[in-house]
């Protein structure tokens, strides 16, 4: 999404959630809002696991886009996210 629509969709909360649905499918754009209001919690070990796989997932975009990678890289979420997410629902 280029910088004008990120702030165009931004500012508006339904057309946002009507571009959602069509980019993903309303059965994972219902899925994406049901996560969006789950609190989850970590304790400090977590969020240092965690702080740790951002660095290192960082480090291997930066590395793609160094080697010439153009277009959408997809962003890996950590596993202990998905576990707590799952654990959750």
């Amino acid at each position: 999404m280029c910088f004008g629509c990120h702030d165009y969709l931004g500012g508006n909360p339904v057309e946002f959630a009507r571009w959602v649905e069509k980019h993903l499918g309303k059965t994972a754009s219902e899925k994406l809002r049901r996560a969006s209001k789950q609190i989850v919690k970590f304790t400090k070990p977590e969020r240092e696991e965690i702080h740790a796989f951002l660095k290192d997932e960082l480090s291997r975009i930066t590395c793609l886009r160094d080697t010439g990678r153009i277009g959408r890289i997809e962003i890996q979420t950590a596993a202990i996210i998905i576990e707590r997410l799952a654990g959750d629902a």
